[in-house]
């Protein structure tokens, strides 16, 4: 695992930030791992609503939070 610096992490979080606006509804595929960190603290850091998903959802469970809630970006782990 590769160990990122707090100035390496404040960047990235703006870098996501940029992509956002404020009160957009965003959902994140969570894992272990410092993507998923990132685009949440990033949706902090805007102002934008995030709804957290576990990275272990079946295609349906997933599809039933996009149905749901008509997010305007979803972060998934590939």
């Amino acid at each position: 695992m590769r160990r990122v610096t707090y100035g390496e992490l404040k960047q990235r979080i703006i870098d996501v930030g940029r992509h956002l606006s404020v009160r957009q509804l965003v959902v994140i595929e969570m894992g272990n791992n410092i993507e998923s960190v990132v685009f949440y603290l990033g949706c902090l850091f805007k102002g934008t609503v995030a709804i957290l998903v576990h990275e272990n959802l079946s295609e349906f469970e997933l599809s039933e939070y996009i149905e749901k809630f008509q997010p305007e970006y979803l972060f998934l782990l590939i």
